[in-house]
């Protein structure tokens, strides 16, 4: 069984830690919820948005500017379907022109890859965008 622990902003009013909190208490097999200032866990994968790292374990997880930013916005909004205009607009901070569909699966093409066994999925939503879903199955 995967353990999926949650740690969100200590003494902060803030809708987005409320929303986290609700997502992980209601996925099923959740064992416990932990708090912290600026880590999110999921299982042996660490995201520590103040330092902007991914770790797995011990091990630090090299992922680029704009990978990072992508998973924080896919984290942030779990369980959502965000579509590929919202990405684009959030992570490059300008209105969609070009193929950015391409663009997008790309970065998420290579966050999979280096977060493969994480207890977490990137769902691609057909001609839509993408989800960021929470497992509560056990992974390898």
């Amino acid at each position: 069984m995967a353990k999926i622990t949650v740690m969100i902003f200590e003494n902060v009013e803030n809708e987005l830690c409320e929303k986290i909190k609700a997502v992980v208490q209601s996925a099923s097999q959740t064992e416990e919820i932990e708090f912290s200032a600026d880590d999110v866990t999921f299982g042996d994968y660490t995201i520590s948005f103040s330092w902007r790292k991914v770790f797995y374990g011990d091990r630090e997880i090299t992922l680029t500017k704009k990978e990072f930013e992508i998973l924080a916005y896919f984290i942030h909004n779990s369980n959502r379907v965000l579509t590929y205009d919202q990405i684009y607009e959030r992570v490059w901070g300008e209105v969609p022109y070009g193929n950015i569909q391409k663009l997008l699966a790309y970065h998420v093409k290579n966050l999979r890859q280096k977060l493969q066994n994480a207890p977490f999925e990137i769902r691609c939503c057909r001609e839509v965008g993408y989800s960021f879903e929470i497992q509560s199955k056990p992974y390898k």
